[in-house]
């Protein structure tokens, strides 16, 4: 079944039965991006610079109602064409990969949502089908993943979700959740670059509301998941987490607990227990003020390549300031360590940092239209022969038209 036919298929949901009121939402991004990277020698990637002007829209729709089972569908395509590259004409086995020419993406979403007496039972499903940008910051770093290359790629990825949310005892909810996923790249060049990657992740959360400032929870996860052409790996995530509200505006959350996992290979299984922690502090005041949010954090993750497990540690920002009320400032920054831990015995591998930074400025001129712009940084430096290390520079300059709402 197509794309076209399933979103068609989703959305005559709410044209049949009592789907109570149904909201139509549509708007339009269109943004133009320059865009500028440098990336390093390495074994397995050539080094080169590239330049590039390019235009990005973005048409979104989204169809949402109020009855006793709420349905969101959400289609939105991008499409990016180029104005002019400063990049040489690339050679026939690197076309798949040309950063040079029109791309698009597909990506439209399905959730439902029931309420019944204490229990809330939720499910869902997404797709996304087109070319990859592995240099998209919303995409990549917030991913935590190292890159092997820095050109788009053909990609698909569909998931499915199911989970339900109950009042177990007083003050007391419980939360399960079920995940099944696959993506990677789309065809054999792509997937080289980006391997199919199928992820069962259970997840599960015991939360307990002490008074009106202090929130206690429990912990349990599970994920196993499977690279093509490389290892499985399989974590068991258990501990605790404490969020309190220190001030009317200030919110302290902390998390932490062991993980154990193991990674199999062709030849052998390796196992190994370690800590996990987070923590994140929010500050809130009133509007027109300052506010900020800062996250700490170290846990195993999977490496989207070989699928060994590497310790990554991360820091991140963000700050936004809405000083009068058309106009908004946004700054953000953030900075991950990726050290080698599980499966990587009989390769020669070495830390990955990465680290992305941006400014953006927003102006809305009236109630259906804006505009915007940024400024962003985003780098990766690595001593592993199997991923490159580069440098991205990116100015954007961008319009929201919302036509219905």
């Amino acid at each position: 079944m197509s794309l076209g036919s399933t979103i068609f298929l989703a959305a005559s949901l709410f044209a049949a039965g009592p789907v109570g009121t149904v909201d139509l939402t549509a708007d339009v991004r269109s943004e133009t991006r320059l865009r500028s990277i440098d990336e390093d020698d390495g074994e397995l990637v050539r080094g080169r610079d590239r330049e590039l002007v390019e235009l990005g829209i973005q048409p979104r729709l989204m169809l949402r109602n109020d009855a006793r089972l709420r349905l969101a569908l959400t289609y939105a395509p991008s499409l990016r064409v180029p104005y002019e590259s400063l990049r040489e004409e690339p050679s026939p086995d690197d076309a798949a990969f040309a950063d040079d020419r029109t791309t698009f993406q597909h990506n439209a979403t399905l959730t439902a949502e029931r309420a019944i007496s204490h229990w809330t039972l939720r499910g869902g499903a997404s797709a996304t089908y087109g070319f990859y940008d592995p240099l998209d910051r919303e995409q990549a770093q917030a991913r935590g993943q190292p890159l092997l290359s820095s050109s788009r790629l053909p990609f698909q990825a569909y998931a499915l979700t199911a989970g339900f949310t109950t009042l177990a005892w007083l003050r007391t909810t419980l939360s399960v959740d079920a995940i099944a996923s696959t993506g990677g790249g789309d065809g054999p060049m792509a997937r080289a670059s980006l391997p199919t990657q199928d992820e069962l992740r259970l997840t599960s959360a015991l939360d307990h509301e002490a008074n009106r400032r202090d929130r206690y929870g429990a912990l349990l996860n599970l994920t196993r998941t499977q690279i093509e052409g490389g290892d499985n790996a399989s974590t068991l995530d258990a501990g605790g987490r404490w969020s309190r509200t220190l001030t009317p505006t200030q919110e302290l959350r902390l998390s932490g607990g062991v993980s154990v996992a193991m990674v199999e290979t062709e030849a052998d299984s390796h196992e190994r227990a370690g800590p996990w922690a987070e923590g994140a502090w929010t500050y809130l005041p009133a509007p027109h003020l300052p506010s900020l949010r800062m996250a700490v954090g170290g846990a195993p993750s999977v490496d989207r390549l070989s699928g060994s497990l590497s310790y990554r540690a991360y820091a991140e920002g963000r700050a936004g300031w809405a000083p009068l009320r058309d106009w908004t400032f946004e700054l953000a920054a953030g900075g991950a360590l990726l050290e080698p831990w599980l499966g990587f015995e009989d390769q020669e591998v070495s830390s990955t940092w990465m680290g992305t930074a941006g400014a953006r400025v927003g102006w809305e001129l009236t109630p259906r239209l804006s505009v915007g712009g940024g400024l962003a940084a985003l780098w990766q430096d690595s001593g592993r022969a199997d991923l490159v290390s580069f440098r991205e520079f990116v100015a954007t300059v961008d319009l929201v038209a919302t036509l219905l709402r």
